[in-house]
């Protein structure tokens, strides 16, 4: 890539995903979102993970790249592998909240003393980190003072949900010590909440367990940054947006679906629209044969463990009775609101503008 001036201009976001697939492909899709608005894009993956993303997409997967979009890898201090597998999930919360702050430091001097070599990319103006990232990345931020945004990949009530599991444990209401179905009436924006609504980190609530005290972490930092963007409608979750927005001292925007944003905005630029993050091979044979299938000829398996009638009753009542009705127009509903959300001046697109100002504003 030869070095221009309208080039050299542009805002330059790394993106740090958790090294997870759910997550990387979340912030992929953001990153491709924030180029289709004019920024230039570093997505860094582990060197675990972008091995594995070289094995899933051929060779030539880096090949045809667009402009201003390139693929980088870090370590993450965790023991070497070859396995085609996500990692211990402990493991990448020791690994994001202590091991890697170091090596993103290392990058970003990289790519800044690279500015004005054949790559072409400006310094670094922004960071844009997963939020179970953050707790390496504010180490970057602070010593490089680049803005950093976060992502929340999950729902503002998922979210919020996560903000107060300290309380429960302050309050000693984590299990075993406590029944399930204990009402919960004490978090903004979200009634008829139980202890079993409550997020489980992996099966437990274990005061001592780790993921759970790294959420607490990363909770405990939810005000670092410029903004904070949640990956979801803000329509949908209004309510629990107005409580998240009123403890925090930075904005929080709701964007989503990212997927469909990317849908309505790059019909056009096939190269940056079909960029892939999938760590595993696709195997296609299952779709092809579904696809040879007869229209509505393929059933569910149930195994012998199930009740048949259980399972027919609540079929029945989903497919021909007035609950089912419901819940059918209730989907319609929510489909026609995020429709809406993801139009031109919808309120993820321009949500998603305010962001891109901001970041251009604190280059």
């Amino acid at each position: 890539m030869v070095p221009d001036d309208t080039f050299s201009m542009k805002p330059h976001a790394i993106c740090l995903p958790f090294p997870a697939q759910s997550h990387i492909g979340a912030m992929l899709n953001l990153a491709k979102l924030l180029h289709h608005r004019g920024l230039c894009i570093t997505f860094v993956n582990t060197e675990f993970n972008h091995r594995r993303l070289l094995e899933a997409g051929g060779p030539s997967f880096l090949d045809d790249l667009p402009v201003g979009f390139q693929f980088v890898a870090i370590p993450d201090g965790l023991p070497p592998s070859q396995a085609n597998a996500t990692q211990n999930l402990a493991s990448l919360c020791e690994s994001a909240w202590h091991l890697m702050g170091a090596p993103i430091c290392t990058l970003i001097g990289d790519l800044n003393g690279r500015e004005d070599s054949v790559s072409g990319f400006p310094p670094v103006s922004c960071i844009v980190a997963d939020a179970t990232m953050t707790l390496s990345a504010d180490i970057a931020s602070e010593k490089y003072g680049i803005p950093l945004v976060n992502l929340y990949t999950i729902s503002a009530c998922a979210m919020l949900a996560f903000r107060y599991l300290p309380k429960l444990k302050e309050k000693g209401l984590m299990p075993p010590n406590v029944c399930l179905d204990t009402k919960i009436d004490w978090i903004p924006g979200m009634m008829n909440m139980r202890i079993r609504d409550m997020p489980t980190m992996d099966g437990t609530m274990d005061p001592d367990d780790i993921i759970l005290n790294f959420s607490a972490a990363i909770q405990a930092r939810f005000d670092k940054g410029i903004a904070t963007i949640i990956h979801t409608v803000e329509p949908l979750e209004v309510d629990v947006l107005n409580a998240l927005s009123s403890m925090a001292a930075i904005p929080v925007y709701a964007v989503g679906p990212f997927q469909l944003l990317i849908d309505r905005n790059l019909e056009n630029e096939n190269r940056l629209k079909h960029i892939g993050s999938n760590l595993w091979k696709e195997d296609t044979d299952c779709l092809q044969w579904l696809d040879s299938q007869k229209p509505e000829s393929v059933g569910l398996e149930i195994g012998s463990d199930v009740k048949r009638d259980e399972v027919e009753r609540v079929v029945k009542e989903l497919m021909e009775r007035e609950k089912g009705k419901q819940m059918k127009r209730r989907a319609m509903e929510w489909k026609q609101i995020v429709f809406e959300a993801t139009s031109e001046h919808g309120s993820s697109s321009i949500n998603l503008d305010k962001i891109v100002s901001k970041i251009i504003s604190n280059k």
